[in-house]
């Protein structure tokens, strides 16, 4: 096995060889103020421009070492896309859903332009940048809400 960060994580999740350590990483948000200082990216830039995303994910691996980078730092990227008013923070505070255009969740319709959605685009170019970044290096660890 080549050793670098994304077959160390392949191999593990999936019963391959056993590497010479197991693999580090992190599934849920890495983001504090020193990764943000370290980097020059905090939010609401993060949570909404794709490069900025890019940039603080990546920071898991370059600054804290861990095999896997993982962008999309709130649960409310696919509350947006589904027309959710959000107030997407600060460096101090994750993004809160101000108001829901729908009354009761049976009335909620998933547009067919959902991915396209700003909201949700920002995430699916983040994670090209890092495939051009660290594609088949590093492991890049996806996620839904909902």
């Amino acid at each position: 096995m080549r050793l670098n960060s994304y077959n160390l994580v392949m191999s593990a999740m999936f019963g391959g060889r056993r590497g010479p350590r197991p693999p580090a990483g992190n599934p849920t948000s890495i983001a504090c103020h020193g990764l943000m200082d370290k980097v020059g990216v905090s939010f609401p830039e993060a949570h909404l421009n794709p490069d900025a995303m890019a940039e603080l994910a990546l920071a898991g691996h370059e600054v804290l070492g861990f095999d896997t980078v993982m962008p999309e730092y709130s649960v409310d990227q696919e509350s947006a896309a589904l027309g959710a008013q959000v107030d997407w923070g600060d460096r101090d505070r994750m993004p809160d859903v101000k108001a829901f255009p729908y009354a009761d969740f049976s009335d909620v319709r998933v547009p067919t332009d959902f991915l396209e959605k700003p909201s949700c685009r920002v995430v699916l170019d983040a994670l090209s940048i890092l495939r051009r970044h660290v594609g088949g290096r590093v492991a890049i660890v996806g996620k839904v809400m909902g």
